[in-house]
């Protein structure tokens, strides 16, 4: 898998005002089984894990990982936030030898 990065994404404030979806300028076809448990195995908590979803916090923020490789940050006050746990999550991704 190629490394994530923001500038591969584009981000947009949600219609609910509260979050942020990263929308890939490319979509992908993502195994979130296999990244999922490589994240466990790398001491990650995820609150959901599904072939279609993975769900964790990241510095208190939810941020979810859509299998197309969408990323949606909710519940954030402003776009600099957004991207922060945006760039920490794709960290904890990069990081992983899958």
């Amino acid at each position: 898998m190629p490394p994530l990065k923001l500038e591969h994404y584009r981000g947009q404030l949600c219609d609910s005002h509260l979050s942020y979806e990263f929308i890939p300028r490319n979509e992908y076809h993502l195994d979130l089984l296999k990244i999922g448990a490589a994240l466990e195995k790398a001491g990650k908590q995820l609150q959901i894990k599904t072939p279609f979803i993975l769900v964790a916090k990241v510095s208190g923020i939810k941020v979810s990982f859509y299998s197309t490789g969408k990323i949606l940050t909710q519940n954030v006050p402003d776009q600099a936030t957004a991207n922060a746990a945006f760039n920490a999550f794709v960290g904890w991704v990069n990081a992983l030898d899958v």
